[in-house]
């Protein structure tokens, strides 16, 4: 398999997650320039979502 294609189906996959997490979240996508900042945005929103207010 070459390895675009390998990207292309991990593409699919993150997707797949994101997209209900976005629209329970009803969060609007930001530029992320940094994947460590990108990972904490995503738990930070996670727990937002769990965390009594």
């Amino acid at each position: 398999m070459k390895l675009s294609d390998k990207i292309l189906r991990k593409r699919a996959i993150i997707a797949k997650v994101n997209d209900p997490l976005k629209n329970i979240s009803q969060i609007e996508q930001t530029n992320r320039r940094n994947a460590g900042n990108f990972l904490i945005n995503r738990l930070a929103r996670i727990a937002h979502l769990y965390l009594p207010t």
